[in-house]
């Protein structure tokens, strides 16, 4: 398995992981044509701007020369400290080649492309319902910094 950063030819790879990413995070009821149009969207264009801000990139593992795993990165200030950090964004395995251990190796790359620009730590957000995105990180070293939190309003009574 070949790690690499990546090139402009593994876009279509890096777009159909990506919007499989997002709609794993659509709740089964909102599951229409129109979220996966939505989430299809919201995928393309977070991927395309993580990869044109400074410090963005994707690094990919090939094997046998084509693309079967990514990881998107980026690099910002925290909005609440403005220290700086390493985003991991999506990480996507193709699943034919999961339960390997791609991810855990992705997370390394990433370390590794992180301390070569002088960032000393990362963040990821995993939805809540992705336990073996939670595993992986874990044994990646991440542990929790805070939750995110939703409720559902209901339409008003009338």
């Amino acid at each position: 398995m070949l790690a690499r950063p990546y090139h402009p030819g593994d876009v279509p790879f890096m777009m159909q992981g990506a919007a499989s990413n997002a709609w794993d995070l659509v709740p089964g009821p909102e599951r229409t044509p129109d979220a996966w149009m939505r989430a299809a969207g919201f995928s393309y264009g977070n991927l395309m701007t993580m990869l044109r801000q400074p410090g963005g990139t994707a690094l990919v593992l090939e094997d046998a020369g084509r693309p079967v795993a990514f990881i998107l990165l980026g690099i910002g200030p925290d909005s609440y400290t403005g220290q700086v950090y390493g985003y991991l964004g999506d990480i996507f395995v193709a699943p034919e080649y999961r339960r390997r251990g791609l991810s855990l190796l992705l997370h390394q790359e990433a370390e590794r492309y992180f301390r070569q620009q002088g960032v000393r730590q990362g963040k990821l957000w995993i939805g809540a319902e992705n336990q073996a995105a939670l595993e992986s990180a874990k044994k990646a070293g991440f542990e929790p910094e805070g939750y995110v939190l939703r409720k559902r309003y209901t339409a008003p009574s009338t």
